[in-house]
């Protein structure tokens, strides 16, 4: 009998406490390490060289697609090219075209930011 009312106690407490750690736990997990709003000139400074960093990495991802997409219509015999009969080039050169494009969109933005960001963190600075 003893055992059984620990056991009910101890369940009982189980079901209290684990329904706060649980969503505790998910609330951190969730948050990402750096998420916090820039406050000072060098968070500003900080998040310019994040998104230079980025901009160029998806430029780069752009300039990879190219020369992926040259050497594929390099490799592609020309007889195939003309005859129209090459599907894949088409679906490789829509694939990287499109590809091309976001990731250039996508450093153009991050450049934005980078810049918005640097002019946030000297406005900051009083420059």
């Amino acid at each position: 009998m003893r055992f059984v009312r620990s056991m009910m106690a101890l369940l009982v407490a189980a079901a209290l406490v684990s329904p706060v750690s649980i969503l505790a736990a998910e609330a951190d997990a969730s948050k990402p390490a750096d998420d916090k709003t820039p406050q000072t000139a060098h968070d500003h400074m900080a998040m310019a060289k994040k998104y230079e960093a980025k901009a160029a990495e998806y430029k780069a991802e752009a300039d990879t697609h190219r020369k992926m997409l040259a050497d594929y219509e390099k490799s592609t015999p020309a007889a195939l090219k003309k005859m129209g009969r090459d599907q894949w080039l088409e679906k490789m050169k829509a694939h990287c075209e499109s590809f091309i494009k976001d990731a250039e969109a996508l450093a153009k933005d991050s450049k934005a930011f980078a810049d918005y960001h640097r002019m946030r963190g000297q406005e900051m600075e009083g420059k």
